[in-house]
């Protein structure tokens, strides 16, 4: 008898162990399958993310290409604090005020838009902002610090303050001549970032 219970527990144990090592190798598989999903889907934003961008670049250039736009003044239309134009706001005929939508007030307000409508959000940011609210956070400071090294875009799954993932990225705005109609001041010159 002693030995059938010896014989059980040696079984048991035996069992026990391929059991084990089942369960470490389907974590292993587990832990390389979720890896690859997290790479994927930071693949499936990146690639998102530029799509937005060159579409953001596109209308920003259409934009200071035809010297902004201008569009009725109202309660979601306000004149941009910022921008020093001689005819930021003018008046038509029939009293209307319009007032003059540059690349970068353009790119605000859209954002806006979509951080209602579909939670993404975007802006422009430099080291020397005019608008004080485009200064770049610490991320953003220090990414646009490499891109002097050559970099065409940075990009990273980080953490937003209330512990869900964020997905960021950041690619540069190279000036133009139509930039320097807002910028000349600041010193920039065309190709700088």
């Amino acid at each position: 008898m002693g030995s059938l219970i010896r014989s059980l527990v040696v079984l048991r144990a035996w069992w026990l162990a391929l059991w084990a090592l089942y369960a470490i190798i389907t974590a292993f598989f587990l832990n390389a399958t979720l890896a690859e999903i997290r790479q994927h889907n930071v693949e499936l934003a990146t690639h998102g993310a530029r799509n937005v961008f060159k579409t953001l670049v596109t209308m920003r250039q259409w934009n200071a290409e035809r010297g902004g736009v201008y569009v009725l003044v109202g309660p979601n239309t306000q004149p941009n604090p910022y921008l020093q134009h001689p005819r930021r706001d003018i008046h038509t005929v029939d009293g209307k005020t319009l007032t003059m939508i540059n690349p970068a007030f353009m790119t605000r307000m859209i954002s806006d838009m979509t951080k209602l409508s579909q939670g993404l959000t975007f802006r422009s940011t430099s080291l020397n902002p005019i608008n004080p609210d485009n200064a770049p956070d610490a991320w953003e400071r220090q990414a646009l610090e490499r891109f002097s090294d050559n970099i065409s875009e940075i990009k990273a799954l980080t953490e937003a303050a209330d512990g869900r993932p964020v997905f960021r990225y950041l690619a540069p705005l190279w000036v133009t001549e139509e930039c320097l109609d807002c910028h000349r001041e600041q010193g920039y010159k065309v190709g700088d970032l």
